[in-house]
């Protein structure tokens, strides 16, 4: 934008170049153009702005980037049809302090995607971004550029079937200078020598302490430069490869736990990749691999498992969940593996792949609960997660030697056929357990309806019982009635969770919640968020004020704070951060702010939006056949 003369302003775009000529006071046309330029980009103009002898100054108040603005901007530049779905979910999404753009989830159709594209290439608040190559031109470039302008506030990035890596080493660059970034994902691509040659310059002088390869193989030559580089590595707190079927092969997973234990990456999940669970047990045990955490999920464990490996001191939390298991397996490693500190063990969904390669089957495993030796019991098992499974006398007598467990998830499993003798088994050990969390959440197919009702009493009179979930179960209000009862009486009882209890009573629930906010006891309940929506559809019914369900809710959740970190009960809340947004840096516009007809059929939003840009609302002057105040 250049003053050329007291009568003469010529605006030079990308595309064409205008000149305006002015009779009146050139300042009284031009602040309020700039100034609603201002209002949608920001302090600084993506765009070369001179203006003699006067000048206007940018917004010294926090900007808010305006995402759906500059969307319609561009839509309507283009002539693009409405699409009242996307729009809705990027209003729901612009709403939030920081950005959070899954292109994967948001599915736009292919010509809407440039637009967003555009959008984010202005963006100043982006705090992750799930991104297919194929949706921006030069696509480094374009991220190296995402993560320059949103450097305080950008953490996640996701990469989505990646083929080409021309301009990676730029990408790489501008992570060095990003405060907040330290999560990197690759899915769906294969990873060239080229991606770790770059992780060797770049990732020390980086933050990214999280790398993952969802199914990528890796080239051949990778695991080797990486091992090589292994320092490289040392600011990585996690590493993750899910879905890869190359480490089938022994020495690609020889070189891969070299590499892990060089870097001294602290938690490792590698998780449906072919390998042998027995094999990585060993491997931890003469490479000396100290790591906090490990997830093999979905792998195999053949008999060759003997559970007997000396384990990192370090190691405290072993995921092994829908891994395709051995029964002689799964025997030896909860009778004979020892754990020199506390852990916690997740061995859910034993049966999903129960098939596999020692024809065990299901029934092999439910059998092996059978025979386990309570006596046997490694003590130092901390939290158990058994989701999934088979509940049997077996396992409550082998949990029952447990003395130092506080943790107990047993949700959505399946009792045997004597259902009065595992409900005998779980009543027996409650009475003698000192378990501090236990989760017994039910599902849809088969709800602990009965079971549940039969251990309130049980849990009134526990006297270390902290956390308590029994979503799920089809309790209905008597059973609610019933945990309330349990949550007054026991003032050990901090947190509960109720969801899915098939409650049909709005005033009951109002009251229980009542009870429960009475109870100083009480700092959490998980949001029951399916009787919130169903009682309140009665409230009509029993001649209750609209939104009293919902009211009885909210004071309620004034009083209960979020659960502790670590509880059965936690929700990974999404972090917030009020650091100040850096400037942003001044580039060439490239496309037509040419808002003129509603994008959506709801003119209570869009007719604003729209006159906001009229040459009328700007200018005063009146429209007339060029309508389009600025054509880039």
């Amino acid at each position: 934008m250049i003053y050329e003369s007291p009568n003469n302003i010529k605006f030079v775009f990308k595309s064409e170049t205008v000149q305006v000529s002015v009779e009146n006071n050139p300042e009284d046309f031009l602040t309020p153009i700039v100034t609603h330029l201002y209002s949608l980009f920001g302090p600084n103009l993506p765009l070369y702005l001179t203006i003699s002898p006067f000048s206007i100054k940018p917004p010294e108040e926090p900007y808010k980037f305006k995402l759906v603005a500059l969307f319609c901007s561009y839509c309507i530049s283009k002539a693009l049809p409405e699409n009242e779905i996307l729009l809705e979910s990027l209003y729901e999404i612009e709403q939030n302090e920081f950005l959070n753009i899954d292109l994967l989830r948001l599915k736009p159709d292919i010509k809407y995607v440039s637009a967003i594209i555009s959008a984010l290439w202005f963006s100043n608040n982006l705090r992750s971004l799930n991104i297919s190559q194929s949706s921006a031109d030069h696509f480094f470039d374009f991220l190296a550029h995402v993560i320059q302008k949103n450097c305080s506030c950008f953490e996640s990035l996701k990469i989505y079937n990646c083929t080409n890596f021309a301009k990676f080493e730029t990408f790489m660059a501008s992570t060095c200078k990003s405060t907040y970034f330290q999560s990197l994902s690759f899915y769906d691509t294969i990873i060239p020598i080229q991606v770790s040659e770059c992780f060797s310059d770049h990732l020390l002088a980086s933050n990214i302490t999280e790398l993952s390869f969802i199914q990528c193989p890796f080239e051949e030559g990778v695991l080797s430069h990486m091992k090589e580089n292994a320092q490289s590595y040392a600011k990585i707190n996690h590493f993750s490869i899910e879905e890869t079927a190359s480490f089938s092969n022994k020495d690609e997973l020889n070189s891969l736990m070299c590499f892990l234990a060089e870097s001294k990456i602290s938690s490792v999940s590698l998780i449906d990749i072919d390998i042998d669970i027995s094999e990585v047990f060993s491997a931890l045990k003469e490479m000396e691999i100290q790591i906090i955490s490990l997830d093999l999920s979905k792998n195999k464990c053949s008999s060759k498992f003997s559970g007997m490996y000396s384990l990192p001191i370090s190691l405290f939390n072993i995921k092994l969940s829908k891994v395709q298991w051995s029964a002689t397996a799964l025997y030896n490693l909860l009778i004979y593996q020892d754990y020199v500190n506390p852990v916690s063990l997740d061995l859910s969904s034993q049966y999903e792949m129960a098939d596999g390669i020692s024809n065990d089957g299901v029934q092999g495993l439910v059998e092996m609960q059978g025979i386990l030796k309570p006596i046997n019991v490694n003590l130092n098992i901390s939290s158990l997660i058994w989701d999934d499974n088979t509940l049997t006398t077996g396992f409550f007598n082998y949990v029952n030697s447990m003395k130092h467990i506080h943790k107990l998830s047993i949700n959505r499993c399946v009792c045997e056929k004597k259902d009065l003798t595992v409900k005998n088994a779980i009543v027996l050990y409650l009475q003698n357990s000192r378990i501090e969390e236990l989760s017994i959440g039910g599902s849809p197919v088969s709800p602990y309806k009965d079971l549940v009702q039969g251990l309130f009493a049980v849990f009134a009179a526990h006297q270390t019982l902290h956390v308590l979930d029994v979503s799920n179960n089809n309790i209905g209000d008597v059973g609610l009635d019933l945990l309330v009862d349990c949550v007054v009486r026991n003032k050990n009882i901090q947190q509960i969770s109720f969801d899915g209890s098939r409650l049909t009573n709005p005033v009951m629930f109002i009251d229980c919640c009542r009870r429960l906010y009475q109870a100083d006891n009480l700092s959490y309940v998980v949001k029951p968020k399916r009787e919130i929506i169903e009682l309140s559809k009665l409230e009509e019914v029993y001649s209750l004020q609209p939104g009293a369900v919902v009211n009885a809710w909210k004071a309620l959740k004034e009083k209960c704070n979020k659960p502790q970190n670590g509880s059965l009960l936690f929700e990974i809340d999404n972090s917030s951060n009020d650091h100040l947004i850096d400037q942003m840096t001044s580039l060439n516009a490239s496309w037509e702010i040419d808002i003129k007809i509603p994008f959506n059929r709801e003119p209570s939003r869009w007719d604003p939006l729209r006159n906001m840009f009229s040459l009328e609302q700007l200018t005063g002057i009146p429209p007339d056949e060029q309508e389009s105040l600025i054509s880039f």
